[in-house]
């Protein structure tokens, strides 16, 4: 059964209890795996440890290494053991530490950083001095936060009026959207943002070039706004210029930009309002890759839909689909992250798996290969635990 419970795009799973092999002492450690992120053409992985290991592109320091080499293999941010939540954008990073302060490494052009300067910053960097900060993601050039408070924050960039405080100017520290303190979860596209409430009712705001604030225009909206008149929306998920939600019911919805089939309705046409996917009601977590998609349902199974050109799928094939595809016929699937042609997944019996582009190394297996079908890129066990489904 379905829990009514929200969650952002980048939601974080219930601890998932893994025992990985040690390489160097050849002995076996009990971790716990938090968070897996898809980012542009890198990936990082939240340990229940409290650290950070981030593999993949690296040309912005996005890695947070204070290099800017691409890494092929999983390698630990810094020496910090305290992170507790974390969200990349394609060129900045944005993290949480478990005394509610704020870090932020990556490009920073835009003030996507949040720390009053353009300075690019190539490790983890302090973020103010506030200690509440519950939720962060980050977008192309842009950021959104959530207080503990329930309170809503912006910063970066503000010419597509993304940030949603009217004024087409970037800014360079976080400013509150609204005087609401009842925000949920938060998802951050490209341009356009969409955001939940106490209530179960979603809003968006920003740039609407291809109808992705679903109120069935394509016109820019500075300030948030109410999409329908529902309060039964669980989940939400941005991506470039389309979204998908999860609604009380199971149900999955989409809309905006589908270029590539992204939006898996059986065409290539935009949506300009929320439309359902199929007529399932199981849908339990979903991934948007910038322009592919993956999704579990809650009896476990894996789907996929939308471009394929590098196996990002992980079908066996190099071939589109318009609609959702069941990848294999494994039923264990836990967790997926998808970024830019590439897909990080978590089975339940704790094994960690990678598919699609890997031109930057970003599926973590060491190579430069791309991966038409799931590929084992650390051998793991399971500790039975609750599902988060």
């Amino acid at each position: 059964m379905i829990s009514s419970e929200k969650m952002s795009v980048n939601w974080k799973s219930n601890k998932i209890n893994v025992i990985i092999k040690n390489s160097i002492a050849k002995k076996e450690a009990l971790i716990m795996i938090d968070q897996i992120i898809c980012g542009y053409r890198h990936t990082y992985i939240l340990k229940e440890d409290g650290t950070l290991s981030a593999w993949g592109i690296n040309n912005h320091c996005q890695l947070g290494d204070d290099t800017y080499t691409d890494r092929a293999i999983p390698e630990q941010v810094g020496d910090d053991s305290d992170w507790s939540y974390a969200s990349i954008g394609p060129v900045h990073t944005l993290a949480i530490k478990s005394d509610g302060t704020l870090w932020a490494w990556g490009s920073n052009g835009h003030g996507q950083l949040g720390d009053g300067t353009f300075i690019d910053r190539v490790i983890p960097h302090k973020v103010g001095d506030d200690n509440n900060w519950s939720s962060v993601s980050a977008a192309g050039l842009h950021s959104l936060g959530l207080r503990s408070d329930g309170t809503l924050w912006v910063w970066g960039a503000n010419l597509k009026s993304q940030l949603g405080v009217s004024a087409n100017q970037d800014e360079y520290l976080p400013v509150q959207v609204g005087s609401n303190n009842d925000w949920e979860a938060i998802a951050a596209g490209h341009d356009h943002n969409l955001a939940l409430r106490s209530d179960g009712t979603l809003w968006s705001w920003g740039f609407n070039s291809h109808g992705q604030l679903g109120d069935g225009t394509t016109k820019i909206e500075p300030v948030p706004f109410q999409i329908e008149n529902s309060h039964t929306w669980r989940s939400i998920y941005a991506k470039c210029s389309y979204n998908m939600a999860i609604r009380s019911d199971g149900t999955l919805w989409a809309w905006g930009e589908n270029n590539y089939a992204q939006l898996g309705v059986g065409s290539t046409a935009d949506k300009w309002i929320p439309t359902q996917i199929g007529d399932d009601d199981g849908w339990a977590t979903i991934a948007l890759g910038t322009n592919h998609v993956l999704a579990i349902k809650s009896d476990g199974t894996l789907w996929g839909w939308g471009p394929n050109s590098y196996g990002q799928l992980g079908d066996g094939s190099t071939r589109s689909r318009v609609i959702p595809y069941k990848i294999a016929y494994d039923d264990n699937w836990e967790f997926v992250a998808a970024g830019w042609g590439h897909t990080i997944a978590i089975k339940t019996d704790g094994t960690l798996w990678a598919w699609g582009r890997n031109n930057y190394g970003q599926l973590g297996d060491g190579t430069t290969e791309d991966r038409l079908t799931p590929t084992n890129i650390m051998k793991h066990q399971i500790i039975p635990r609750k599902p988060l489904y």
